[in-house]
C-alpha cells in the first residue's frame, strides 16, 4: 500500500482542493466535509504547510509513516512544499513529493493587469468602478508596484553600512548611536548612474521642505542634523538588486527605537513592523559582537507576538542578519556555528520560536562594490577589505569563511543567488544572499497578493455588473406578472411601512447578535458591546492581569533596608522594567485595537447581509415573482457599507496619549525615605511612594485601549444605521423608481431586456477571460 495525497494550490484565489487515494492504482477521492485536511481549503498555503505532512500522517493516515504528494502550484508555494516535506522526513515520515508546474506570477499579473484596463475603459464596467471605493482600493494596490523592504537594527549593529552596501556606495551617515529621529526612503531606478541619487525633505508636519535635488553624503548629514526633519525620501540605483519591470524596491532605514531623546523613533520603527496591510519584509540587523543586550527589547517582543500570529509568511517576512560576523576571529575566539546559536537562543529568549539567522559582513560587502566601482577606498580600508579576501578564501586545508554555507537558505534562494555573477569574495559575504531572498519574497508574497487584489476588484465589479443586468432581465414577464410588479414596487416607494419594518428588523438582528455575544463583562449601556470581541477583549484582560503580577512582584522586591547605593541600583532595575513594560503596551495594544475595528466592520457586514435577506423574505415583498424578488435583493446587497472610513484619530495616538514614562531620579522619590545616621533605606517605605504612580501609568494605556474600542464601537454603530435609514432606503427608492419607469411603456422594456441579456454576454465573457488567468 502506497498512501498519495494530491494538492491544488491557487495562490490568487486562495483556494486549495486536496484528493487522496490508498494507492496509485485506486481513483482520487474528495476528502469528506469534516477532513482534517477541509480547514485549509481557503488558507494560504505558507499558513499551515509547516507541519502539514506529520497531521495528515496522523489524521489521515493512521500513522503509516509514508505517503506520496503530489503538489500542482507556483513554484514558489511548491519551495514551502518541499521543506514542509523535509521537516516530516526528519520526524521519521517518508514523504516523497512530486510537481506539476502551474504559469508562474509574473505571467498571470501582466494578464490580469491587461483586463483591469480593459474594465477600466469599458461601457458596463467603468461607472462601477469609478464609484466603488473597495474597488478602486484594490485597483492601487495591484498596480502598485512599489515594495517595501524596512531595514530596522539595534544599535551599533551596522544598518546604514548595511544599507550602503545593497546601494553599492557610501550615501547614508554612519553613526554608532541613534541620532536620527528620521525615515530615509530610497525607491531603486536602475535608470540612473551608479552613485547618483537625488532627494527631497519633508518635515514632521508632513511639508516638503527642501524641493528634488542632487543628493550626496554632506547633504543627508546635514538634513539629518536638522530638528524638523521627518522624513528624507531618495531615488537612484540599488546596485544589489535588479528592477523589474513590475515591481520596484523602496528600502526605508527606519529609526532606531532606542533613543530616548525622540519617542518617535519607536513610534516609527513600531508602525512600520506591524504594517499587516502590506506586510512588507523586515529585515532585523543584529550585532554579532554585543548579542543579549537589552536595548531592543520591546522590538523582539513585539516580532515574537507578529510572527505567533502569523503563520510561515510571518516567519519568512522577518529576516534576522547578524552583522559585524568579520569583526570577529574565527579561528582562535568561536565558530561561526557557536555564534549562530548564541544568536537564535537570544532571538528564542523573547519569544521568537525557530529564529533564521543570516550572518554577513556588510563592511566587507560594501568595500568589494565600492571598489568595483573604482571607488577611491582609503588606505584603511584597502586593508580591511584585503584582509577579508585573504581569509574568506579556501587554501590547501583551510576551508575559508564562506556566511552563506551557513544560511537556512530555501532552494529558490539558491537559485536565485546561484544564477547571478559574484566573485566569491563578494559572494562569501553573505549579502548578496540577502538580495536573492528578497527577490524570492517577492516572487512568494507581494505578486500573487496584487493579482489576488486585481481579481477581488474585478470580481466585485463584474458581480454588480451582472445583479444590475440581471434585475432588468427578470421583468420578462406576462402582462399580469408585471403589473403586479408595478403595484407592489409603487408602494414600497417611499413606504413609511418599509422603513419601520427596516427598522425592527435591524433592531431585531443587533438585540439578537447581543445576546450571543457574552464577550467580557466589559459592555456599555448602548448595546455597542455586540460588536466586541471575545478573544480581543480576553487578550486586554491579561495585560491587566500582567501589571497586577508585575506589581506584585515589585512589591516582594522592595522589602527590608539596602544602602543608598543598593537602593539607586534596585531604582535603576525598576525604572527599566517599568519602562519596558510601558513600551511592551503601547506597541501590542494599537495593532489589538484596529483588529478589533476589522472585526467590528465584519460583523456588521454579516448584520447587514442577515437584514437584506430577512427584509426581502418579509410580508412586503413576498408577491413578487421570484426572480424579481431575487435580483432585487442581489442588487441591494451589493451596496458598500462603509463604515470607520473617516477615522481621522491614529489608533497610536490615542492609545499612546498616556503621559510617557520619564525616568525617575532617586532623589525626587520623597526626602523621608533615608536613614540620617547610616544613610539606610526603607526599601517597603520607599517603593510605596510611587508604586500607585506606576500602576495608574500602565493601567491608563490599557484603559485608553479599552475606550478606544467602546469608542469605535459606538460610532461604526452610529454610522450602521443611519446608512440603513438614509443610504439603503434612498438606494431602495432609487431602484424601484427606475424599475417602474422601465415597466412604463412595454415595447422599450422588450428593448431593454434584450440589451441587458447582451450585456450579461458580454460580462460572462469577460468573467470567463478572468477565471482562465487566474486558474491553475
Amino acid at each position: 500500500m502506497s498512501y498519495e495525497i494530491r494538492i491544488e494550490h491557487n495562490p490568487f484565489t486562495i483556494e486549495t482542493h486536496f484528493f487522496a487515494r490508498p494507492s496509485q492504482d485506486a481513483e482520487w477521492q474528495t476528502p469528506a466535509v469534516n477532513s482534517s485536511l477541509m480547514q485549509y481549503a481557503n488558507k494560504r498555503l505558507q499558513l499551515w504547510i509547516e507541519n502539514f505532512f506529520e497531521e495528515v500522517d496522523r489524521n489521515e493516515f493512521n500513522g503509516y509513516g509514508s505517503f506520496n504528494v503530489i503538489f500542482k502550484g507556483v513554484k514558489a508555494d511548491y519551495s514551502d512544499v518541499k521543506i514542509a516535506a523535509e521537516k516530516a522526513k526528519e520526524k521519521g515520515i517518508e514523504v516523497n513529493v512530486k510537481w506539476e508546474p502551474a504559469t508562474e506570477v509574473s505571467e498571470r499579473l501582466e494578464q490580469i493587469k491587461g483586463l483591469m484596463q480593459e474594465a477600466k475603459q469599458h461601457p458596463i464596467f467603468k461607472e462601477k468602478i469609478e464609484q466603488s471605493k473597495e474597488i478602486q482600493a484594490n485597483f492601487e494596490a495591484a498596480f502598485n508596484r512599489d515594495f517595501d523592504v524596512y531595514v530596522a537594527a539595534t544599535m551599533s549593529a551596522g544598518k546604514s553600512t548595511f544599507i550602503n552596501a545593497m546601494l553599492g556606495c557610501e550615501l547614508l551617515p554612519n553613526a554608532n548611536q541613534a541620532t536620527t529621529a528620521t525615515i530615509a526612503q530610497i525607491t531603486d531606478n536602475d535608470q540612473m548612474p551608479h552613485k547618483e541619487f537625488i532627494g527631497e525633505r519633508y518635515n514632521k508636519d508632513g511639508e516638503l521642505v527642501e524641493p528634488q535635488q542632487q543628493i550626496t553624503l554632506a547633504t543627508l548629514q546635514e538634513w539629518n542634523k536638522l530638528e524638523d526633519t521627518k522624513l528624507i525620501k531618495l531615488e537612484g540605483n540599488i546596485v544589489g538588486i535588479t528592477e523589474r519591470e513590475d515591481v520596484r524596491l523602496v528600502i526605508s532605514d527606519t529609526p532606531g527605537p532606542n533613543n530616548s531623546q525622540d519617542r518617535s523613533h519607536w513610534e516609527t520603527t513600531q508602525a512600520y513592523i506591524q504594517d499587516s496591510l502590506r506586510n512588507p519584509l523586515i529585515l532585523y540587523v543584529l550585532n554579532a559582537q554585543q548579542l543579549g543586550i537589552n536595548d531592543d527589547k520591546s522590538v523582539l517582543l513585539m516580532i515574537a507576538d507578529i510572527m505567533k500570529k502569523g503563520g510561515k509568511q510571518s516567519k519568512d517576512r522577518f529576516i534576522f542578519v547578524l552583522n559585524k560576523m568579520d569583526a570577529i576571529d574565527i579561528e582562535k575566539e568561536t565558530t561561526v556555528e557557536e555564534i549562530l546559536e548564541d544568536a537564535c537562543n537570544t532571538l528564542r529568549n523573547y519569544g521568537i520560536d525557530d529564529p533564521l539567522v543570516y550572518p554577513v559582513s556588510a563592511l566587507n560587502a560594501g568595500l568589494f562594490r565600492r571598489r568595483k566601482e573604482n571607488d577611491n577606498l582609503s588606505i584603511k580600508e584597502r586593508n580591511l577589505l584585503s584582509g577579508w579576501e585573504n581569509i574568506c578564501s579556501p587554501e590547501g586545508d583551510y576551508p575559508g569563511i564562506d556566511f552563506v554555507e551557513h544560511m537556512p537558505l530555501s532552494s529558490s534562494a539558491k537559485q536565485i543567488l546561484a544564477s547571478r555573477e559574484v566573485a566569491p569574495a563578494e559572494y562569501r559575504t553573505g549579502i548578496p544572499a540577502i538580495e536573492a531572498m528578497i527577490d524570492e519574497y517577492i516572487d512568494k508574497y507581494n505578486l500573487p497578493n496584487r493579482v489576488n487584489r486585481a481579481y477581488d476588484a474585478l470580481k466585485t465589479a463584474i458581480k454588480i455588473s451582472s445583479d444590475e443586468q440581471a434585475l432588468v432581465t427578470s421583468l420578462k414577464l406576462n402582462k399580469d406578472e408585471l403589473a403586479r410588479v408595478k403595484e407592489i414596487l409603487g408602494n414600497l416607494r417611499n413606504s413609511e411601512q418599509l422603513k419601520a419594518d427596516a427598522k425592527a428588523k435591524i433592531d431585531g438582528l443587533l438585540v439578537d447578535s447581543s445576546s450571543h455575544s457574552s464577550s467580557s463583562s466589559y459592555s456599555s449601556a448602548n448595546g455597542s458591546n455586540i460588536l466586541y470581541s471575545k478573544e480581543i477583549i480576553s487578550q486586554i484582560r491579561d495585560k491587566e492581569a500582567d501589571i497586577r503580577t508585575m506589581m506584585a512582584k515589585f512589591g516582594r522586591d522592595f522589602t527590608g533596608e539596602a544602602t543608598v547605593e543598593e537602593a539607586k541600583c534596585r531604582v535603576a532595575s525598576l525604572e527599566e522594567d517599568v519602562r519596558n513594560k510601558a513600551m511592551e503596551l503601547l506597541s501590542y495594544f494599537p495593532t489589538l485595537v484596529e483588529e478589533a475595528q476589522e472585526k467590528a466592520k465584519s460583523k456588521l457586514k454579516q448584520i447587514f447581509d442577515d437584514f437584506n435577506n430577512s427584509l426581502f423574505n418579509g410580508e412586503d415583498f413576498s408577491k413578487l415573482p421570484l426572480p424579481v424578488l431575487e435580483s432585487l435583493k442581489q442588487t441591494m446587497s451589493n451596496l458598500e457599507l462603509s463604515v470607520g472610513d473617516d477615522d481621522t484619530v491614529s489608533t497610536r495616538d490615542v492609545i499612546g496619549k498616556v503621559k510617557y514614562f520619564s525616568t525617575f531620579k532617586f532623589w525626587t522619590w520623597g526626602d523621608d525615605i533615608y536613614g540620617d545616621e547610616y544613610f539606610v533605606v526603607d526599601l517597603n517605605k520607599f517603593y510605596k511612594t510611587k508604586d500607585d504612580i506606576i500602576y495608574q501609568h500602565l493601567n491608563g494605556i490599557v484603559e485608553n485601549a479599552y475606550n478606544k474600542i467602546e469608542e469605535d464601537t459606538k460610532t461604526y454603530l452610529g454610522q450602521f444605521k443611519t446608512f440603513i435609514d438614509e443610504e439603503y432606503t434612498a438606494a431602495m427608492n432609487k431602484i424601484t423608481e427606475e424599475l417602474q419607469v422601465k415597466m412604463e411603456n412595454e415595447e422599450k422594456l422588450d428593448q431593454q431586456i434584450k440589451d441587458a441579456e447582451q450585456k450579461l454576454d458580454q460580462i460572462n465573457k469577460f468573467k470567463e477571460k478572468l477565471e482562465q488567468v487566474i486558474s491553475l
